[in-house]
């Protein structure tokens, strides 16, 4: 080799040399700038950010983090980079335990994960573990986006970093360790002080706020000073002593003492003191907590002066009161319990055996006595705890004892014998007067000043609607009542004395019950309530009023529809002749047709006024089997009565509902009742233009009194309303209507009409409301009970009958008193075909009787009547089944009816149940 290359060689050999002395200089100064910021980089959240700085310099890297090294991956506690702290990065918690260079992350498995999570693109990384004592695991990690950006040599200065970077950490750490004490010592409620161990007056160097509220000096003022300055301790107190010997060699220990607050207010101060030592074991300071604890001093004060009172007390009474602690010794015993079982030698003193005591008393008991109860024997304490009622006896100097016992929160037991001989007697003679109160059939009570029901007997209860005496007691007594009507007259009846009266009250089923309340002042006991339920004499008597206002109405009754019956029939002869007469001038051929006529009207004015008379005399008779119909029923053949006397200028409007009325009573009463409201409604009109309107459905239920009746709450009921748009009636008035004989119309009214009404509703169970005002109208509502149609039927013997598969027409020129019909017709199960044409009815029967079970025809149709149906059927079809209805039935003349022709004539308006039975009865008889 020549020299040239030789040199050539060493000079590269120098370059090396020479760059790696460079670079070894660049390593250590940025180490030692790394170290001179750790340690005096100021506060320690700032060094380690820039000691992160300074190593992604050093580096190369984009990025630098450290991480806590968690189950689920890295989580970013420090970065250069603020907007990545708290980012989670998922990778094997394992992968991170030894230092590595991965020069490229997306083509390494175990990193998939980490590429996904990271924050930012980390295509190269370089990472070691960063272990600080006493914390969890953490890691230092630097992050390249590009790969292949880390050596061998990175990795080597990473981990001598890596030591710089660990002393910042546990710097800051500490750091915040320490500010968090500071702070909960600073915020605490209890006052601190520390001294200065290491000097001989131990001088306080710091006080916390709760120091300064508690003694009412500043820190300014406290520190310095030795704690002593706050004592109101005497020096040669038992308590001074030890605090003085504790603070002498420096131990722990926990004191109370006497202190004086700036201001002279003296206060207990519970004092807490214990040693605090530096890293080299040698005593710094020591540290006070300080808690004022007056309150709980007095209290205690408090409670050595209640127990001292409690203790002279008992050692005053009769009573025996003693206490027994868990080991079976003596707490306590009164002087009545060294009187009453006397114990000669133990004398029931302090720490002597309970067992020991209660022998010597057995012992000393004369043998002429006996023995006590098997539980006083050789009594069980525990036992005794266990029953709330504790043991009765008798002593063998003749007193009777009750003996109870009870166990505390410190686990002793409290024993007391209180002497109950003159309570026995008392107590048995309070119970016989107690069974005699208890047992008595009236209602007894003991009221407080407010009126309210402290003790009540078993009866009282039952008279109140309570099920029990508790429920019964703290109420008021007079809330369950209302002062009845004649409640004056009631107690004059009775014979009543100043403070008793008859008062009323509502049960739950609506009933009203009465009570004969007689309220009596005992001293020192307060007001004695006693009820007697004069209940049943109070309806007798009622009854028997009713019965005879019952009797006095059907005397009225009788002699009006006696009178009525008779004019009907007068005048229906008048009618007679007025009727002849008028067939006798429209048969004369003399006679014009002006003439004829005349006669005409006269005659269709007579039967109008026949058939109203006959009417009046079907409805003026006594129905006494009263029948289950639909109250629609009775509409048709109303209004067809009720529009012969209404003005010409009065419009008539009925509205019946869709739903069945079904009720129990005589038809022809109903229509009474009705044909009165709505005769009644057009006195009201005067015979100017108005309206009335008769409306029947079901009765809504309202606050209103009713005028006439009454109403229970557990019914359902059927309303029938008549309303017109009269001149009204006065409202003093309106009270009177319903007596008898009292009209308002003059000489052209009786007063019969609503007194009639009234009666008849009042009878079926019903109520009257009547609202009126003048110059507006009147509204008249009658409310009667429905019957129900399930049950009730079955119990009363209106039992549906059974016409399933029947095929029936009803024929009638009225379709509503038609389909009223067919829809009960209907509910029992045949199927109803409506007509009001009796050609086409005829003709429909006569096209294929046998498709036929029954036709029911009104008797009362333009065109062809019902006579002349019966006529042409029976010419052609054998025994076929026709009903008739007619309003007229009592006064049928027609001879084409008759019980060969027909098999049933039933009266307007119709009986549906007497009409299906008869219905059902035919097709059996077959």
């Amino acid at each position: 080799m020549s020299q040239n290359e030789t040199l050539r060689e060493a000079l590269l050999e120098i370059e090396v040399l020479r760059r790696r002395e460079r670079e070894t200089l660049r390593e250590t100064e940025a180490l030692l700038e790394i170290l001179r910021i750790t340690t005096e980089g100021g506060r320690p959240i700032r060094a380690l950010g820039l000691a992160l700085e300074k190593t992604a310099e050093v580096l190369g890297a984009e990025h630098v983090i450290i991480g806590r090294i968690k189950p689920d991956g890295l989580t970013i506690e420090s970065a250069t980079a603020r907007a990545m702290v708290g980012a989670t990065i998922n990778v094997d918690p394992d992968f991170l335990t030894k230092p590595r260079n991965v020069l490229d992350a997306t083509k390494t498995t175990r990193l998939e994960s980490w590429c996904k999570t990271c924050p930012t693109s980390a295509n190269s990384l370089l990472f070691a573990p960063l272990n600080v004592a006493g914390t969890d695991q953490r890691a230092l990690v630097c992050l390249h986006s590009e790969p292949r950006r880390f050596t061998k040599k990175n990795l080597s200065l990473l981990q001598r970093i890596i030591q710089l970077t660990a002393q910042a950490l546990r710097t800051l750490e500490l750091s915040s360790q320490n500010a968090l004490l500071a702070a909960v010592i600073d915020g605490s409620s209890s006052g601190f002080a520390i001294a200065d161990a290491t000097r001989e007056d131990l001088p306080l160097v710091f006080v916390n706020e709760a120091f300064e509220t508690l003694t009412g000096y500043s820190r300014e003022e406290a520190v310095g000073q030795n704690c002593r300055f706050l004592s109101a301790e005497p020096r040669d107190s038992p308590e001074r002593i030890r605090l003085r010997q504790a603070v002498k060699d420096r131990t722990e220990g926990r004191f109370l003492l006497r202190n004086i607050k700036k201001d002279g207010t003296p206060f207990w101060n519970e004092l807490s003191l214990f040693p605090v030592y530096d890293s080299n074991g040698t005593l710094s300071q020591l540290v006070a907590t300080q808690t004022d604890a007056t309150e709980r001093v007095l209290a205690e004060e408090d409670t050595k002066t209640a127990r001292a009172r409690l203790r002279d007390v008992l050692d005053h009474t009769n009573d025996a009161y003693l206490m027994v602690q868990s080991d079976g010794t003596v707490a306590f015993a009164n002087d009545g319990t060294k009187d009453m079982f006397k114990a000669p030698k133990s004398k029931w003193r302090p720490g002597t055996s309970f067992s020991e005591n209660w022998r010597e008393y057995i012992a000393g008991m004369p043998a002429s006595f006996g023995a006590l109860p098997d539980e006083l024997a050789d009594p069980d304490l525990d036992a005794l705890c266990r029953q709330p009622l504790g043991i009765r006896s008798n002593l063998a100097d003749g007193r009777q004892v009750l003996f109870r016992a009870q166990r505390t929160d410190e686990n002793s037991i409290v024993v007391s014998a209180t002497e109950t001989t003159a309570i026995r007697n008392t107590e048995r003679l309070l119970r016989q007067r107690a069974a005699a109160v208890e047992n008595a059939q009236n209602g007894i009570a003991i009221l407080d000043e407010d009126g309210r029901i402290t003790y009540a007997n078993g009866a009282l209860g039952g008279l109140l609607g309570y099920g029990s005496e508790p429920e019964t007691l703290g109420r008021k007594w007079r809330m369950h009542y209302s002062v009845p009507e004649r409640a004056d007259q009631l107690s004059a009846e009775f014979g009543l004395s100043e403070n008793s009266e008859i008062l009323k009250r509502k049960t739950s089923e609506g009933r009203s019950i009465y009570h004969e309340v007689t309220r009596t002042c005992v001293e020192k006991v307060g007001d004695v309530l006693v009820l007697r339920d004069v209940s049943s004499a109070i309806r007798n008597r009622n009854r028997l009023i009713e019965l005879n206002n019952q009797m006095e109405e059907a005397r009225r009754h009788e002699a009006i529809s006696t009178l009525a019956s008779g004019l009907a029939h007068d005048f229906n002869n008048v009618l007679s002749a007025i009727a002849g007469s008028a067939t006798l001038i429209t048969t004369d051929p003399n006679a014009n047709d002006e003439v004829r006529s005349h006669a005409e009207r006269i005659s269709k004015a007579g039967g109008m006024a026949a058939r109203l008379v006959n009417r009046m005399l079907d409805l003026g008779s006594t129905d006494d089997d009263a029948s289950v119909f639909d109250l629609r029923a009775a509409l048709g053949e109303v209004r067809a009565l009720a529009e012969v006397n209404l003005s010409p200028q009065t419009s008539f409007e009925v509205t019946a509902g869709e739903e069945a009325l079904s009720i129990r009573a005589a038809i022809s009463e109903i229509a009474l009742v009705i044909l009165n409201l709505v005769i009644n409604a057009n006195d009201a009109l005067q015979g100017a233009p108005g309206q009335i309107e008769l409306t029947v459905g079901i009765h809504a239920s309202s606050d209103k009194t009713p005028l006439a009746g009454k109403l229970l709450t557990d019914l359902t009921y059927a309303n029938i309303t008549v309303r017109d748009t009269g001149e009204g009636i006065p409202e003093e008035h309106i009270p009177k209507i319903m007596q008898s004989f009292f009209t308002t119309k003059g000489h052209q009214g009786t007063g019969a009409g609503l007194a009639m009404v009234g009666a008849i509703v009042k009878r079926l169970g019903g109520a009257i409301f009547v609202e009126s005002t003048l110059g507006e109208g009147t509204t008249v509502e009658v409310a009667l009970p429905l019957f129900e149609t399930s049950s009730s039927e079955q119990e009363h013997g209106f039992a549906r009958p059974d016409l399933s598969g029947k095929a029936i027409i009803v024929l009638d020129d009225q379709l509503d008193v038609a389909k009223v019909t067919a829809a009960f017709l209907t509910s029992c199960g045949a199927e109803v075909s409506v007509l009001d044409d009796p050609e086409l009815a005829v003709e429909t029967v006569l096209e294929d009787p046998g498709d036929w079970d029954a036709l029911i025809s009104d008797y009362d149709m333009p065109g062809m009547s019902g006579g002349d149906v019966v006529e042409t059927i029976n010419k052609q079809v054998d025994d076929f089944p026709i009903f008739i209805v007619t309003a007229l039935a009592r006064r049928l003349s027609d001879t084409r009816i008759n019980k060969t022709s027909v098999q049933g004539v039933f009266a307007k308006p119709v009986n549906l149940g007497h009409l299906a039975t008869a219905i059902s009865k035919n097709e059996s008889s077959k």
